[in-house]
């Protein structure tokens, strides 16, 4: 086990902010297909971090796309909207943030 005195930078973090070392992960891995577990409780197939270049296709030409949808393609399909961090759903055509105080 190292000392304090061994990890300076370290120590000096833990001391200055919280530590969260209880983290679990969908998947015993990376960051990216636990970002998409997050996001779909699917990895997607993907099993490694992606590429720049893949990244950057997903976000200009095909996107990434999940055999059972995505958290946001429910949404969608409920008719829900996020605006200010407000959800509201349509009613009467009116869509956006509930009106103050009904909340």
């Amino acid at each position: 086990m190292l000392s304090p005195a061994q990890l300076p930078v370290l120590t000096g973090l833990a001391r200055e902010f919280a530590v969260c070392d209880g983290w679990r992960a969908s998947m015993p891995g990376l960051t990216w297909p636990n970002r998409f577990f997050m996001m779909a409780a699917s990895s997607g197939g993907l099993d490694h971090s992606p590429s720049i270049a893949q990244i950057a296709e997903w976000m200009t030409i095909d996107g990434f796309g999940f055999e059972h949808g995505s958290l946001f393609d429910a949404l969608s399909r409920a008719q829900e909207t996020r605006r200010g961090g407000a959800r509201a759903k349509d009613h009467d055509g009116l869509t956006g943030p509930p009106p103050a105080g009904t909340i």
